[in-house]
Parts: C-alpha cells; structure tokens; sequence
C-alpha cells in the first residue's frame, strides 16, 4: 500500500486567478495577500476603468471580487459591463457600507 506522504502535494487552487478590483489599497492589499496565502494567484485593480481597459485579462479569470463603492464607475456598473462582456465570469460584490436596498439590487 502507498503512502499518501509519498505523493506530490497538490494545490488544487494553483491555476485559478482571482481579479480583486477595490479603490481602497490597503483592503486590496490584504485581500490580495490572503488569496494568494492559500494557493490563488490574483491581479489587483484600483478601480473598474482599469478593469475595462483589460477585460481580456477576465476571459481567463476564475472570478472577480468586487467593490460596490468606487470612484467614477461603482461595482455594480462594472458588474453589468463583465456580465454582458464575459458572461461566463463569476463576480463577487463586497462592501462596507451595505444596505437592503443595494442587496436587492
């Protein structure tokens, strides 16, 4: 019988990229370190305009973790833009500052 210790350690998380788009760089920061903590790669955006101007990048994402409230163009905005545009792309929205009515939404 083999040993299960004799086995290669596997990653399973190793080839998912996770997009992180938050304005905040110390939130950006410490999400990103805890994803790549744990075996994920990721790429950091400061805001979704930076998002769009590489939304290729996104065809080959596992998902995207989103802020609701930015600068110019907020999270949900960015949502509806990934949906149409990479359909296929998982988007997680996260705030601070929720309320029922942006849940709904």
């Amino acid at each position: 019988m083999t040993k299960l210790s004799s086995f290669p350690e596997i990653n399973p998380t190793a080839n998912y990229r996770i997009g992180i788009v938050e304005d905040d760089a110390a939130v950006r920061e410490v999400l990103a370190q805890y994803l790549r903590s744990v075996g994920y790669r990721t790429r950091s955006f400061d805001c979704a305009e930076t998002v769009l101007e590489n939304l290729e990048w996104c065809t080959t994402a596992a998902c995207m973790v989103v802020d609701v409230r930015m600068g110019a163009m907020d999270g949900i905005q960015l949502l509806e833009i990934i949906h149409r545009e990479v359909p296929a792309l998982p988007v997680i929205i996260m705030t601070g500052h929720g309320d029922i009515p942006m849940a709904v939404e």
